[in-house]
C-alpha cells in the first residue's frame, strides 16, 4: 500500500468550544473510518476541517504517498459529500455534473491519485437516475437529489471520500446502492471517512467515537442539530 490518509494531532473549535482535541488517526488504502457521536459531538466539524472547509487550531491531515515520498492536503485529493447537495435547482442534473466534473479537473493539476471518472451519463447511470439527465436538479426528489449528489463522487475520480450521512433521504434499495459503490471505492484503493449514524457495510472498517463537549450537554440548541 502506497497512500495513507493520516490525522495528526488535529483540534478544532466549534463556537469558541473545543470539540476535537488532538486527534491522531490512519486510514490505510482500502480502508474506511466511520465516525459515530450523539450531535453536537463534531463529527460533521471534523470532516469540514479535513476538507480545508474549516481551519484547524492545531494539527495537520494530509494523504501520504510512501512511494513518492509526498503529502498532500486532503482539500487537493478529496470529495466532500455534506447535507447540502451542493447543486444548482435551475440547471438540469446533466449540467450540474458537468459543471462538478469540469470545476474539480480545473482543480486537480495532474495530481497523483486524482484522474479522469465516469462520463456523466455512466455516473448518473449508477446511481440508478440514468433517466433524469434533463431534468431541472430542482424537479427531484430528496431521494433522488441525494444520489444526485453522490454521482458528483464518480465523475472524477479522487482517492479520499469525506461523506456526511450520505445515506440521508434514501430507501433501503438506495442505501444498498450507494453502499455498493462505496465498496467499490475501497476496492479500487480508495478511502472513506464517514459521519453515520446508520449502520454502512463497509469493510475493512475502523470505528471513530466522539463525545460531545461537556459546556454543550444542556444546550437546547444543540439538542436537534448536527454539527
Amino acid at each position: 500500500m502506497s497512500q495513507k490518509l493520516q490525522l495528526c494531532g488535529l483540534s478544532a473549535r466549534r463556537g469558541g468550544v473545543s470539540v476535537i482535541n488532538d486527534l491522531s488517526a490512519t486510514v490505510e488504502e482500502g480502508h474506511a473510518l466511520l465516525i459515530r457521536g450523539a450531535n453536537g459531538a463534531g463529527k460533521s466539524t471534523l470532516l469540514r476541517v479535513m476538507a480545508g472547509l474549516l481551519p484547524a487550531i492545531t494539527g495537520t491531515c494530509f494523504l501520504h504517498d510512501s512511494q513518492t515520498g509526498e503529502s498532500l492536503p486532503l482539500s487537493l485529493v478529496s470529495h466532500y459529500l455534506g447535507h447540502l447537495d451542493g447543486m444548482n435547482r435551475t440547471l438540469t442534473v446533466r449540467d450540474n455534473l458537468s459543471f462538478w466534473r469540469d470545476f474539480l479537473k480545473s482543480e486537480d493539476r495532474d495530481i497523483r491519485g486524482v484522474e479522469p471518472g465516469m462520463a456523466i451519463e455512466a455516473a448518473a447511470e449508477a446511481v440508478g437516475l440514468g433517466m433524469v439527465l434533463d431534468l431541472p436538479f430542482g424537479y427531484l426528489s430528496q431521494g433522488q437529489k441525494r444520489r444526485i449528489a453522490f454521482a458528483r463522487l464518480l465523475v472524477v475520480r479522487r482517492p479520499v471520500w469525506l461523506l456526511d450521512e450520505p445515506t440521508t433521504a434514501l430507501d433501503s434499495a438506495a442505501r444498498g446502492m450507494l453502499t455498493g459503490l462505496m465498496a467499490v471505492h475501497l476496492g479500487c484503493g480508495g478511502m472513506i471517512v464517514a459521519a453515520t449514524h446508520e449502520p454502512l457495510a463497509l469493510a475493512p472498517a475502523a470505528m471513530l467515537e466522539l463525545v460531545r463537549p461537556a459546556a454543550d450537554e444542556d444546550d437546547p440548541f444543540l439538542a436537534g442539530l448536527e454539527i
